[in-house]
């Protein structure tokens, strides 16, 4: 059961948008969906090697009130942070709440 309290932190949902360069390629940006309250749970840090580097990986569960349509190619942003959602969770299917897993790197995706 999450409570009123608990969802205090201010997070933007992104989905991403692929902007053309004219000569058929394009760019991965982020476009705003909404800026939601939120509650944020670190759930474990490690390390992994990846281009000769090493790098912090954190997961972290995430807690908004529901919102239909957020797939796991959405993500959220934190101040300056970003969080890969690797997981939806619907509780109950109650569609009051959704759990969301995610990945924070250490690098902007």
């Amino acid at each position: 059961m999450v409570t009123i309290g608990q969802l205090r932190h201010r997070v933007t949902i992104q989905r991403p948008t692929i902007t053309g360069d004219g000569m058929g390629g394009g760019a991965r940006t982020w476009t705003d969906v909404a800026t939601v309250w939120a509650s944020i749970e670190p759930l474990r840090s490690g390390a992994f090697w990846q281009a000769q580097q090493t790098q912090a990986k954190t997961t972290h569960t995430i807690v908004i009130r529901y919102r239909p349509g957020i797939t796991t190619d959405y993500r959220i942003a934190f101040g300056s942070r970003h969080f890969q959602i690797d997981a939806i969770q619907n509780p109950s299917e109650s569609n009051r709440y959704l759990l969301l897993y995610c990945t924070e790197l250490s690098t902007d995706a």
